[in-house]
């Protein structure tokens, strides 16, 4: 039977639900910001890695100044449709 992953915290949670994750340095005065690549994390940690602040900051820092002072913003992907522009 396949593992229900559908809220446990977890990368392969947050791709199989269509989650982004941004992380942002808080250290001054850097504060770089960067969208996180899930896949690659995946790839590094496995699905069952956990993804919550306290996680990732055990296994993640900053690419510009090294600082694991970070902050993370998760949300949802969402496709953008553009359609044609008319009345209602």
């Amino acid at each position: 039977m396949a593992k229900d992953t559908s809220s446990n915290g977890t990368l392969g949670a947050l791709i199989e639900h269509g989650y982004g994750v941004h992380a942002y340095c808080e250290a001054r005065p850097c504060r770089h910001h960067a969208e996180l690549d899930l896949k690659a994390l995946l790839t590094k940690f496995g699905p069952d890695q956990p993804s919550l602040h306290y996680d990732l900051i055990k296994i993640l820092h900053c690419s510009k100044c090294e600082s694991q002072n970070l902050s993370f913003r998760y949300s949802p992907k969402v496709e953008q449709k553009i359609g044609p522009i008319g009345p209602l």
